[in-house]
């Protein structure tokens, strides 16, 4: 055989090898990336008993811890749930301290999980880039709690008078498009904001039409509550 001849040989094994090198690492990198899109966790028992959870898991009665969103990816069959809240602590003698710089990587198979507290303020940043897929060795179980359409409205309400308190720009932004032409900007808002906290989370009645409730509150408040997935919603006198 001509040396020609081996000469091409060689390439051409050593291009069908490093073919196959390549398809294995490619398997390999989709084997470890493998997760579902990032989605919005939308499931009103869970998402409490999530929170329920954190709390049990702080065990402190001075301190309350408030989920405002929970991110999710899915990865064999496990859920790793990016959680964004605020933290409300009330020491004996001194005022409440607010502090919303509190998230939790939640990762929960079945009603089993294990939690971290992560310090991040762009939670859906970390969500999109985290690969760190680590099988789930605790045995904790996850509160479980059954939440009616009226528990979850007076948390939707209480979340809403804290944040006026606490964090008037993000109460702001709960408020419905309708609400924010109504008064004008954050500005006119602050300025008005006492109109806004005499809303109470003690529902005398309620009715819903599609994603809307109209509430009716022990101090004789008529408002609205539109609803788009669980703790994410519009308020709007």
């Amino acid at each position: 055989m001509k040396e020609e001849v081996k000469q091409k040989i060689i390439i051409l094994i050593s291009i069908f090898i490093g073919l196959g090198v390549l398809c294995i690492l490619l398997s390999i990198y989709k084997s470890n990336n493998n997760s579902s899109p990032l989605y919005q966790f939308d499931n009103d028992n869970k998402f409490f008993s999530i929170q329920s959870t954190i709390n049990t898991a702080i065990n402190d009665e001075t301190k309350n811890y408030t989920v405002t969103k929970i991110l999710c990816k899915n990865y064999n069959e496990t859920d790793y749930c990016f959680i964004k809240g605020y933290l409300l602590e009330f020491p004996e003698l001194s005022d409440i301290i607010y502090d919303n710089t509190v998230s939790y990587l939640l990762i929960l198979k079945g009603n089993t999980y294990s939690l971290e507290q992560i310090k991040q303020n762009d939670i859906e940043e970390y969500a999109k880039n985290y690969s760190d897929y680590k099988p789930l060795e605790s045995t904790n179980i996850l509160d479980f709690i059954n939440y009616s359409e009226s528990n979850k409205l007076s948390s939707y309400i209480s979340n809403f008078i804290n944040l006026t308190i606490f964090d008037q720009e993000k109460a702001y932004e709960l408020l419905s498009n309708n609400e924010k032409k109504k008064i004008g900007n954050l500005s006119n808002f602050e300025s008005s904001i006492s109109n806004y906290q005499t809303l109470s989370s003690n529902i005398t009645s309620f009715t819903k039409k599609d994603n809307t409730y109209t509430i009716i509150d022990s101090n004789n408040n008529t408002f609205k509550i539109i609803e788009e997935s669980t703790m994410n919603y519009k308020i709007e006198l």
